[in-house]
């Protein structure tokens, strides 16, 4: 990802790429630790599930397969350079699962981008809602509008 792409895809603010990957885990511990990737994958998808939108709980339960997927693959794709499978032909037998691994990737931040952006519009709704009810009982606290 270029820095022109990654500008248009995280609004502006050049650090939000580095730090949404720093935050996706802790220092401490072993990016390649695969059943450690998948559970966290794994309680992604069970949180969404528990949401009361069905919309939501099926948009959050497709991601969170769609991220276990995309581990399993990294690894496979992990796995397969490690044996030193590196000739000309083994890379070019490679590129198809590299394809699809960055396609899955891109997609798995369109979906993330998208619950962001309906969590954002569910606090501005709320937020609005808020605002009405206040307006009206300080209406209410005043009395009944009279005509002149």
């Amino acid at each position: 990802m270029n820095a022109e792409s990654k500008d248009q895809e995280f609004g502006g603010d050049e650090f939000a790429y580095d730090k949404s990957l720093s935050d996706a885990m802790p220092d401490d511990e072993p990016v390649n630790d695969l059943a450690r990737r998948l559970s966290a994958a794994r309680e992604y998808q069970a949180n969404a599930l528990n949401k009361s939108d069905p919309g939501e709980a099926i948009f959050g339960a497709v991601n969170g397969g769609l991220v276990a997927v995309t581990f399993e693959l990294e690894d496979m794709i992990g796995r397969t350079l490690a044996a030193g499978n590196r000739t000309v032909e083994d890379l070019k037998r490679m590129s198809h699962p590299l394809d699809v691994y960055l396609r899955a990737i891109r997609q798995i931040e369109r979906f993330r981008q998208t619950e962001l952006r309906a969590a954002e519009m569910q606090q501005t709704k709320e937020a609005s809602m808020t605002s009405m009810q206040s307006f009206a009982l300080q209406g209410l606290a005043r009395g009944p509008m009279r005509r002149k």
